[in-house]
């Protein structure tokens, strides 16, 4: 599980650096972040999730810092989630996640935005 969430932070680091973003990455496992992008509107502390487990039609996946946590404010600014089976990024403002323990994600149809849980 450690090793996907690697590979998961390696792929946007790449996807940000394609996009022309410079990321940093903080020393700790600690931060409540996993990288930290300097992009159009300043710095912004990113959470990288991603998932390739689909069951009841959705992928779920954590929001929290940490197993079982839920959301609060200031850990982060976005959470980036990555669905490797649609090739599909989504970037969520940390705002519209508070108090969720998790959110899911409808990639498979194209009028869904993911919801909260």
């Amino acid at each position: 599980m450690k090793a996907a969430g690697a590979v998961y932070e390696l792929e946007f680091q790449l996807e940000c650096m394609r996009r022309g973003h410079t990321v940093s990455i903080p020393i700790c496992d600690n931060a409540g972040h996993d990288a930290i992008v300097d992009g159009r509107k300043g710095l912004s502390r990113v959470q990288v999730r991603g998932t390739t487990v689909f069951q009841t039609y959705r992928y779920q996946v954590g929001t929290g810092c940490g197993a079982g946590k839920v959301n609060t404010e200031g850990d982060y600014d976005f959470l980036a989630v990555r669905i490797p089976n649609h090739d599909a990024w989504y970037l969520v403002p940390q705002k519209e996640l508070l108090n969720s323990a998790n959110a899911k994600f409808y990639p498979h149809n194209s009028k869904s935005k993911g919801t909260l849980v």
